[in-house]
């Protein structure tokens, strides 16, 4: 991640840790609130930070917007990064363990994926992007597992497309119908 304005690399980390305590506070209040009826002002101050400072760290509100669904995805990226290196060739286990990995950052962050869904519409072109882009690559991971299990015949042929968007769909469904369960 880059480095905020006013920082040097130095403290780099030290900002980025900042940068996820005024994201955390950010979430809270838009689950709370709601992303349009939460002002700037109002992150800032239970963030403990003048509005100027937040902007150290944020150049708007919708780019804390689009950190807060990054942070999901960066950690459901990285848990399937690790059951591609660690499972290797066993498409079997691959799955388990990939399904497994998904649900749970699914489940660990199910404000993130709230807010997903209710507020996606609040991006702009080119953060709603690089947000589909990085669903791409972690739906990719599915499929190349699914793949192997075909060409290895450990599974059935089925169309990718429907079975990729499938485990998407059961993933986020979890979050989205939490209130019937």
């Amino acid at each position: 991640m880059a480095v905020p304005a006013g920082h040097t690399v130095k403290d780099a980390a030290l900002a980025e840790a900042r940068r996820r305590e005024i994201a955390a506070t950010a979430l809270r209040l838009f689950r709370a609130r709601g992303y349009h009826a939460t002002s700037v002002r109002q992150i800032a101050e239970a963030a403990g930070l003048s509005v100027g400072s937040l902007f150290n760290y944020f150049r708007s509100k919708e780019q804390m917007l689009q950190f807060i669904y990054e942070q999901a995805q960066v950690l459901i990226e990285e848990a399937l990064d690790e059951v591609v290196r660690e499972l290797g060739p066993d498409p079997e286990a691959a799955l388990r363990h990939a399904l497994g990995q998904y649900f749970s950052v699914i489940d660990q962050h199910q404000d993130h994926v709230a807010l997903l869904y209710q507020e996606f519409k609040s991006l702009d072109g080119r953060a709603k992007r690089q947000i589909i882009d990085r669903e791409r690559r972690i739906m990719a991971t599915f499929e190349r597992i699914l793949e192997a299990g075909i060409r290895q015949k450990r599974f059935r042929p089925q169309p990718l497309a429907v079975m990729v968007n499938t485990i998407a769909a059961l993933g986020h469904s979890w979050v989205t119908r939490r209130w019937a369960l």
